[in-house]
């Protein structure tokens, strides 16, 4: 009986560790899900404005401002912290939202970086030819006569798109899934601690019964003694009368 409870211990230790395992690598499969989708967002974001900032380029001067509502509409995104043109050494061309800080130099490949709960990426584009302004504009070799003398802000070379993405609510998914595994593991924990007390009061149980047993064992080994000895007596008393009797009859006899 004891090596039983002990076996049937060890398996539930064995299935307390197995599921253990089980839910961490389900967390951290969660986590890593959570995370390549924040981060595949981002990079969706940012090719998609660049495109789309290109675009207007590649057809004409911007005569409309439509760089800067293409900006303007990025920067309504609740997850959208800041968002901007920047060029190589990092310098800021424009700017939505936010102000744009640790930037960086632009590389030739994308790169994107955790800043605390915050996302920022970093696309490079390349502009053949164009401008961007906020009014109408008439561009030329070179040059670009906007409405109010302002500049040719965004003359051809190599620029790049900077947002700052703010993963607070990817953050809290994380602490979720953080929270409910480690609920989890506290409960099979739990579990395993509640079988190991009840193994311990089985064994507990069993040596309390072998106890309870041995006793009466021995309780019943003196009683017999006790029958015997009385039985013992009674067979003595009776040659021990009888020699009585007859030392008391020689004597009378002696006597008389």
């Amino acid at each position: 009986m004891k090596g039983r409870s002990r076996l049937w211990l060890i398996l539930q230790a064995v299935l307390a560790a197995g599921l253990v395992s089980v839910v961490v690598i389900l967390a951290h499969g969660a986590l890593a899900r959570v995370e390549r989708a924040s981060q595949d967002r981002a990079r969706t974001l940012a090719r998609t404005v660049v495109r789309a900032m290109k675009g207007v380029i590649r057809h004409g001067p911007d005569q409309e401002g439509r760089i800067y509502g293409i900006l303007d509409e990025v920067s309504r995104d609740p997850e959208v912290a800041s968002v901007g043109v920047v060029r190589p050494d990092g310098s800021q061309v424009v700017v939505r939202g936010d102000p744009l800080t640790s930037v960086g130099v632009v590389s030739s490949e994308e790169r994107l970086t955790a800043e605390g709960p915050r996302l920022v990426i970093v696309t490079p584009f390349e502009i053949e030819e164009g401008c961007m302004a906020p009014g109408k504009c008439a561009c030329g070799e070179g040059r670009c006569a906007c409405e109010g003398g302002i500049p040719w802000s965004l003359p051809p070379g190599s620029y790049g798109l900077a947002i700052v993405i703010d993963a607070r609510e990817t953050a809290s998914v994380r602490a979720t899934i953080v929270a409910v595994a480690s609920l989890a593991v506290a409960i099979l924990a739990g579990l395993l601690v509640t079988a190991a007390l009840l193994a311990r009061s089985i064994r507990e149980r069993e040596r309390l019964a072998g106890e309870v047993a041995l006793e009466r064992e021995r309780s019943r080994s003196l009683e017999s003694l006790g029958l015997l000895a009385a039985g013992l007596a009674h067979e003595m008393r009776n040659p021990l009368g009888a020699l009585r009797g007859y030392a008391q009859l020689e004597e009378e006899q002696a006597a008389g």
